[in-house]
């Protein structure tokens, strides 16, 4: 599949696998201003692990996103920030539709630091600040911004 036609799936929403070959994994793709619970339940099932919001320096700091130093071996090196929730509107945050909400707020251009609580149940990571988070989560943002997406 062309760049062009991935960025066209992209931006209708419909995932799409990224991967290089510095990459160890396979990453699973899809614009977090248009997630929903299904979707995300879809990407539970695909990835079979954790959940990342892959999000733009810019963006995490906009949100003022604060990094979380992990330690030990790790099977993916992506620079984390600390889990974070809607602060308004969710039932709990634990549910897909909760996390689904968080991101989809973090995605939006118009929401504030006030918007966001932490600790919460959403694990954004910091990607293309000075070369952190690159490989295939660099390419997924790039992916979005090629198909207009936040």
């Amino acid at each position: 599949m062309t760049l062009a036609a991935t960025a066209e799936q992209l931006a209708a929403g419909r995932p799409v696998l990224i991967g290089s070959d510095e990459d160890a994994m396979i990453f699973v793709a899809t614009p977090a201003g248009a997630v929903g619970a299904d979707a995300l339940g879809r990407l539970h099932e695909l990835g079979r692990g954790i959940v990342v919001l892959a999000l733009a320096a810019a963006i995490a700091d906009r949100l003022a996103l604060v990094a979380v130093g992990l330690s030990g071996p790790r099977r993916i090196d992506l620079p984390f920030t600390a889990p974070i929730d809607a602060s308004a509107g969710l039932d709990g945050g634990w549910s897909l539709a909760d996390r689904a909400r968080t991101m989809r707020l973090a995605a939006d251009p118009t929401t504030n630091p006030s918007d966001l609580t932490s600790p919460g149940h959403v694990h954004p990571a910091r990607i293309g600040d000075g070369g952190t988070g690159g490989g295939a989560p660099a390419a997924a943002l790039e992916l979005a911004r090629l198909a207009e997406l936040a």
